[in-house]
């Protein structure tokens, strides 16, 4: 299923605003990996993840309605920062079950912004820096592809 133009334009906003912060090295849905007690190998995956200069990483969940931010698809919260991205009449609607360590930025009036509404807490990495570079490298390969194949077609 194709993401909604309501997605699409947070995302754009998301990016435009994560490059003029400071925090330049993202990819958007980024899978994640990690062995749980079984030694079974689960996978999430997180809308855009950043990570800074510093190691400083930051985890955004796009949410554009009700039903996707109560979905019982995991939120993946593995960021030192961690933040919902979302229309601001949503994070009115939902506003009391956001965690306490979890940021909240919503759709600005000016083109490509966005406002904090609610600051992030700074927690632990949900999973080792290792894997989150692993899996920042493997989404970027993936975009870089995507980038080539269709430069590619555009040329043959």
């Amino acid at each position: 299923m194709g993401k909604t133009k309501e997605t699409l334009e947070l995302e754009q906003k998301l990016y435009a605003h994560t490059r003029q912060s400071g925090y330049p090295y993202g990819a958007f849905e980024v899978t994640l990996s990690s062995t749980n007690w079984a030694n079974r190998t689960t996978y999430e995956r997180v809308d855009f993840l950043t990570v800074d200069r510093q190691g400083i990483w930051r985890a955004y969940e796009i949410k554009v309605s009700k039903s996707d931010f109560y979905s019982p698809a995991a939120k993946s919260f593995v960021g030192n920062y961690n933040y919902y991205v979302m229309p601001e009449w949503l994070y009115h609607e939902v506003k009391m079950n956001i965690p306490k360590y979890v940021g909240v930025f919503v759709e600005g009036s000016f083109p490509n912004s966005l406002i904090s509404v609610k600051r992030a807490k700074k927690t632990d990495l949900g999973l080792p820096a290792q894997e989150l570079y692993i899996s920042l490298i493997c989404s970027l390969n993936r975009d870089a592809d995507k980038y080539h194949s269709i430069r590619k077609e555009g040329r043959d």
